[in-house]
């Protein structure tokens, strides 16, 4: 109810101020602290303060962790969720998912090859599928729009595009394996990438810990 909304938005309002005071406005707790703001205002239906201030948390997530960040990706996603449930602010919210959707496609493309077959799956189940599914449903909210679909196709394609990629890479590699130092070029980039992969797979597993508790 609106009284228990009330309470929990002078909570973290409360809590946001004191990370503002102590850890600096830029500080990931100041961005965690902004996105439940966010989903406060959401609960509300408030979707313009919703979405403006999930933009403050994106802006610090990038400014801390770099624009290619896969947790910019998804508070780009939960931006985009709420400006597309303003009216008439379908094709900005478009746009905002387009830049999820590219940062995602980015960063999956450097940690699939490192992956087996079962854990490319899971990373996929885990770190893509939620935004990807829901960036589809542009195309049911606005089935007539031409830009909408346009948006959704080019995602759907890029996705299988990705995948394609993936194999092709792993093609490549084992044709060129007779040549000694293609070879040896090809081991150092499977081991970097399954490196990278398995410290990603470790976070994975720490998130899903978390929230099992």
């Amino acid at each position: 109810n609106m009284g228990r909304i009330e309470e929990a938005n002078a909570m973290i309002e409360n809590a946001l101020g004191n990370s503002v005071q102590l850890l600096g406005e830029d500080h990931p707790q100041t961005a965690a602290l902004l996105e439940d703001l966010s989903w406060i205002h959401a609960a509300s239906q408030d979707w313009e303060t919703a979405a403006s201030i999930m933009e403050r948390c994106v802006a610090i997530l990038k400014k801390t962790y770099g624009p290619e960040h896969p947790d910019v990706a998804e508070c780009l996603n939960k931006q985009a969720s709420f400006e597309g449930r303003i009216q008439g602010n379908l094709h900005k919210a478009l746009s905002t998912a387009d830049q999820a959707r590219r940062i995602m496609r980015r960063y999956v493309a450097n940690v699939l090859p490192g992956l087996s077959d079962r854990e490319q799956l899971r990373f996929l189940e885990t770190k893509d599928n939620t935004g990807y599914y829901f960036k589809l449903g542009f195309a049911m909210s606005a089935p007539k729009d031409p830009k909408v679909a346009e948006r959704t196709a080019a995602w759907v394609l890029n996705r299988k595009a990705l995948t394609m990629e993936v194999l092709a890479d792993n093609i490549v590699r084992m044709r060129e394996s007779g040549l000694p130092e293609i070879n040896r070029l090809n081991r150092e980039l499977v081991e970097t990438r399954e490196e990278y992969a398995a410290m990603l797979l470790r976070e994975l597993s720490a998130e899903e810990d978390l929230n099992t508790h």
